[in-house]
């Protein structure tokens, strides 16, 4: 497997430390200037590099294998859809496996039915185990896969790994706190079609509906920054399990824009 180089390294180190929350309010030449007078980033091998080279060993991908995490309202939904069309892998959205399992009646889905009845976070290995079985099904052995969202703990990481389910890229969408609060607290449902709407980026512009348009009760701030709250709680942990294969992305810009990053890393990756 060839191994694929950026034709500027610091460039592009860069602009991976300007997807990082921590370096908000950087401009593209600040993070150039610090990578090239840093001693200790010069020694860093550059994301595509470190990449390819952990699965240099293991043959040509017979399908990509993808996580992607992001906060609520990052985009991860959108980016999502535009995976699964260019690059043909399964979507794989762990709240879709449980609903399907309880539906069909399986061993594990009867089991997991008995936590959510009560109110109660369906345990990890049960989550796991319907992760792994799906995983191991002929159209994810052939196609690749993208799972949507999971791992979202510590826990779930090296459970996944325990397991043998070996990603070749996780990537991360990173977005401003309060671009995020922002994007949910504006957000607003026409109950008759069931648009969604959002007050500054996407109004609605028929007086009827604007009439009728409906906010969720979790579409608050207060909520919002629990969840994030939360989320920052475990995403640098989940991310250190996967470091070797580690991709952030700035997903504070139009989508697009995000995508193409996105699929400029899965085309090098794909390339043998």
């Amino acid at each position: 497997m060839t191994i694929l180089r950026p034709s500027d390294p610091h460039s592009f180190l860069a602009q991976q430390l300007l997807a990082k929350s921590k370096f908000a309010g950087s401009t593209l030449s600040d993070l150039d200037t610090y990578v090239q007078q840093s001693k200790k980033r010069e020694m860093d091998v550059d994301v595509l590099d470190r990449i390819r080279k952990y699965h240099a060993n293991g043959g040509p991908f017979s399908g990509l294998r993808i996580m992607i995490a992001g906060a609520p309202c990052s985009g991860k939904g959108t980016q999502c859809e535009l995976i699964k069309k260019e690059f043909g892998v399964v979507h794989i959205s762990t709240g879709d496996l449980l609903r399907a399992a309880v539906e069909n009646g399986t061993e594990t889905g009867r089991k997991a039915k008995q936590y959510i009845d009560k109110g109660l976070l369906v345990p990890d290995e049960l989550i796991i185990g319907i992760v792994k079985d799906r995983l191991s099904e002929q159209d994810c052995e052939e196609s690749g896969w993208l799972l949507d969202g999971f791992p979202r703990t510590p826990a779930q990481a090296k459970a996944l790994l325990d397991c043998g389910i070996d990603p070749h890229v996780f990537i991360s969408l990173d977005v401003p706190d309060d671009t995020l609060v922002e994007r949910v607290v504006g957000r607003r449902l026409d109950p008759v079609t069931g648009k969604i709407y959002h007050l500054k980026f996407e109004p609605p512009t028929d007086a009827e509906v604007i009439g009728r348009l409906t906010q969720r009760s979790d579409d608050t701030e207060k909520h919002i920054r629990t969840r994030l709250q939360a989320y920052h709680q475990h995403i640098d942990s989940i991310g250190s399990y996967f470091q070797h294969i580690f991709v952030a992305v700035n997903g504070n810009r139009m989508k697009g824009d995000v995508y193409t990053d996105i699929r400029n890393v899965l085309q090098q990756l794909k390339q043998n």
